[in-house]
């Protein structure tokens, strides 16, 4: 395999075009399609396949959509040469152009059966309420952070899902993996040797795993199957998912949606990528739990002990917080901790270590 950067964009790979070229006759392109707002995340990549028509994986973050347009005609295509468009979960750095790339081609839409029922609620509004019935959970109160989201919803809530796909769903040679956690529709895409793993596997950064307690105030909304008891959202379903992304056969080179290719390096990964994100969530789980062992309770007091590296404010502090949840929700269930006020209240530890034997088992 061969890879170059055919426009280098900027340090963080803002509208960069990357070429990646297989022995078999396979091209591969990128686009570094940037976030609508300033954040250190880089760009979102868009890949570009000419496959039997011209296929677009995850057209980026809605506002950018001239990034996306001037990425395609170096290349040599436009948006209306689009064919199809798959989307690898509803985030808004992954789906907001898809509006405008839709009208603009007519191209069919490719996703999750989920995202094609999440689009039309109003997902922000469910989470708010959950979260504020737990008096200890920190309320979202950036006002740049809520516009983002409303408009993004706005963008997709009437979008057509053409083609909603399910595990094993096939497009020529493209075939589809359910791998739910990181968001409870999200997918991971193989295409001959290579894995498009959206935000479900990412070099350099460990993707943020969804909670468990989500599932309740979605649950009626999701398909009836889907209703059955959560394998959908918390660590445990994407730690799950990530073994079994592990056990799909072939693979030779994982194409994440964020920092394959950064201040001019590229970081390529497959799926020995899969044991080290593992390995970071066991670790996070024995220092919240040593940090509760020495005598901290108050959650938000954890969550800035957790994080000291950082300097957290607003949404960073909100996104912390919720991914120490994730973590205390697998304390938890392996008996590790009790919350003896109810809740998320009064966490005590046990005195047992589970969480390695329950991840291990998952």
């Amino acid at each position: 395999m061969e890879y170059n950067t055919l426009l280098p964009g900027d340090d963080q790979g803002h509208n960069a075009v990357i070429e990646y070229k297989f022995a078999n006759g396979i091209k591969i392109h990128a686009i570094g399609v940037p976030q609508s707002w300033d954040t250190p995340l880089g760009p979102t990549w868009s890949y570009i396949i000419e496959h039997d028509e011209l296929t677009v994986i995850d057209p980026g973050c809605y506002g950018t959509i001239t990034s996306l347009k001037d990425g395609l005609e170096y290349l040599g295509h436009s948006l209306e040469s689009v064919g199809s468009v798959i989307i690898s979960h509803g985030h808004m750095d992954h789906d907001g152009n898809t509006k405008e790339l839709l009208t603009r081609s007519g191209a069919r839409l490719y996703a999750h059966e989920v995202y094609s029922i999440l689009k039309d609620v109003d997902r922000w509004e469910i989470e708010h309420k959950w979260r504020g019935r737990h008096s200890n959970f920190p309320d979202m109160q950036d006002p740049d952070v809520i516009n983002r989201v409303a408009v993004n919803e706005k963008e997709t809530k009437n979008l057509n899902v053409t083609n909603p796909v399910t595990d094993g769903s096939m497009l020529g040679n493209f075939e589809f993996f359910y791998t739910p956690g990181h968001s409870p529709d999200e997918l991971c895409i193989k295409l001959d040797n290579v894995l498009f793993s959206g935000d479900h596997i990412l070099p350099k950064i460990t993707p943020h795993p969804s909670m468990s307690l989500s599932y309740e105030p979605f649950k009626n909304i999701l398909p009836q199957s889907y209703q059955r008891g959560n394998e959908y959202y918390g660590l445990i379903a994407y730690i799950k998912s990530l073994k079994k992304a592990s056990d799909i056969s072939s693979i030779d080179l994982v194409l994440a949606a964020h920092r394959t290719y950064r201040y001019g390096e590229f970081n390529l990964i497959n799926l020995a990528r899969i044991p080290e994100i593992i390995d970071h969530h066991k670790e996070r789980c024995a220092e919240i739990l040593n940090l509760i062992n020495a005598g901290t309770q108050d959650l938000s007091e954890l969550t800035h002990k957790t994080f000291a590296d950082r300097v957290l404010e607003g949404n960073q502090f909100y996104s912390a917080f919720t991914e120490n949840i994730s973590h205390l929700e697998v304390l938890r269930d392996a008996g590790d901790i009790v919350f003896e006020g109810g809740g998320f209240l009064d966490v005590v530890p046990t005195g047992t270590t589970n969480f390695d034997q329950l991840i291990d088992n998952c």
